[in-house]
């Protein structure tokens, strides 16, 4: 047992550099992305893309897996594809618009046709991403959206 009087100075080397790990990247733990495509390539690079900036991950190969798991997983953001089989992504959107779902979404897709993208305005959805996708323009995108410097 160590006792001091008052009048002792006791001295202790404290670091300089007191910091926590997660102040290194501050998108640990901080930011969701869901992804929902169902080209399995496109899925799986866009979660490495994802991963190596930090973000938090769900990925989904049908709409109706990310709808199951909606009731317990709320994403900052999504990223969906509209040309997927039984349930396209303008259902999707028109799912979450109908059920008052407010989460932002990017439309991805090989798609460039106006009727599909006017379509897809009127529910909401200003941001779109044309395949191939290239990694700093889905980063930067997301960034801008959430309001991440």
């Amino acid at each position: 047992m160590l006792l001091t009087s008052a009048n002792e100075k006791i001295s202790v080397p404290l670091p300089m550099d007191l910091h926590f790990a997660s102040e290194d990247n501050p998108m640990k733990l901080q930011y969701s992305v869901a992804i929902i495509d169902d080209d399995l390539p496109i899925l799986e690079y866009l979660e490495t893309v994802f991963e190596s900036d930090g973000w938090k991950i769900n990925a989904y190969e049908t709409p109706i897996a990310f709808i199951k798991e909606l009731q317990s997983v709320r994403p900052d953001i999504i990223f969906l594809d509209l040309m997927m089989p039984e349930i396209n992504g303008i259902q999707v959107i028109q799912y979450l618009r109908k059920n008052k779902i407010k989460i932002p979404i990017v439309v991805i897709t090989a798609l460039s046709q106006k009727e599909v993208i006017a379509r897809v305005k009127e529910y909401g959805v200003s941001h779109f991403l044309t395949k191939p996708l290239h990694m700093n323009v889905i980063l930067d995108t997301a960034k801008e959206i959430l309001g991440i410097n």
